[in-house]
């Protein structure tokens, strides 16, 4: 496909789905699933659009309004005026190839912001554990590292807890059984989440070469942490 082919296509794009909102609560910044188009929407009716598509990066600033729950734009090149529905206070969808787009979880607080900042502090208490499992020498070490993990984990979890009875959609399910909405909002953080629990697993699996590896205190420890999690786990599949 050639160059000239390709920026025509990235322009149609512009055209059938510049949308969202900047009244009722929507405002700033949004993106689809993918994270390839993000919508910047300015109070003077105004809105930015930015993509990445095929390699290509353009950026387009086009007018739009509101009326009766829908996003109308005007269309770039004088066609039709496209609109596109407002499903929540922060999502809309947009159709076609695009699908929803929701506010910038990293722009704006937005819905599930507070769960951003509980899996943070998950992080936090993860990768601490592991910076010490790193630098311990003996199966002492060990345990304080991972009842000190056992004891954070134990404060965090009724917070979590209460985090998936505010949001019952979540609960018990894989993050890609997610709502739209929510992948949007919560996949930076859980690939963070992710990515530090590769790490910890392979801090692991050095303790395991040890010779104190098989120190009663050290399973013991483990078994306390593991209970714990467990233990959150099951209550949320209970909502």
């Amino acid at each position: 496909m050639s160059q000239t082919r390709i920026r025509n296509y990235m322009l149609l794009f512009f055209v059938f789905f510049v949308s969202a909102c900047s009244a009722g609560g929507l405002d700033g910044e949004y993106v689809d699933e993918s994270g390839t188009f993000k919508f910047h929407f300015k109070p003077d009716g105004k809105v930015e659009v930015s993509s990445l598509l095929l390699g290509i990066s353009q950026t387009r600033e086009v007018e739009y309004k509101l009326e009766d729950g829908k996003v109308k734009v005007k269309n770039a090149t004088n066609g039709p005026t496209e609109v596109f529905t407002i499903i929540s206070d922060d999502c809309i969808e947009c159709g076609g190839l695009i699908g929803t787009i929701c506010k910038n979880r990293t722009a704006f607080g937005g819905k599930y912001s507070d769960l951003i900042k509980i899996n943070a502090q998950f992080l936090k208490i993860q990768e601490k554990c592991r910076a010490s499992l790193d630098k311990s020498h003996n199966a002492k070490d060990v345990e304080e590292a991972l009842n000190k993990l056992a004891d954070d984990t134990e404060v965090l979890m009724p917070i979590l807890r209460k985090m998936y009875e505010k949001y019952p959609e979540l609960a018990g399910k894989p993050s890609h059984d997610y709502p739209v909405e929510a992948k949007v909002m919560l996949e930076e953080s859980e690939t963070k989440l992710r990515e530090a629990g590769e790490r910890f697993r392979k801090s692991v699996e050095k303790i395991e070469t040890e010779p104190y590896a098989d120190d009663p205190r050290i399973k013991k420890a483990f078994e306390r942490w593991i209970l714990t999690l467990q233990s959150g786990e099951e209550r949320s599949k209970q909502k």
